[in-house]
């Protein structure tokens, strides 16, 4: 997956992600800014509890 922007602002436990439902790796992110990239903040603390599931 590739993202290309002048600017990307993730805060506050922000994501981008990959991933699959089958077997296999889920690929790679590519972030291209060409002015700035900032990572703000911090991931609150969570139990497992708090963490979606998902069965497939």
């Amino acid at each position: 997956m590739g993202i290309e922007t002048a600017r990307i602002v993730i805060r506050d436990g922000g994501q981008i992600s990959t991933g699959t439902i089958g077997a296999g790796a889920a690929g790679n992110i590519m972030i291209r800014a060409s002015e700035s990239v900032e990572l703000i903040g911090a991931v609150p603390e969570v139990s497992n509890d708090d963490i979606p599931q998902s069965d497939f």
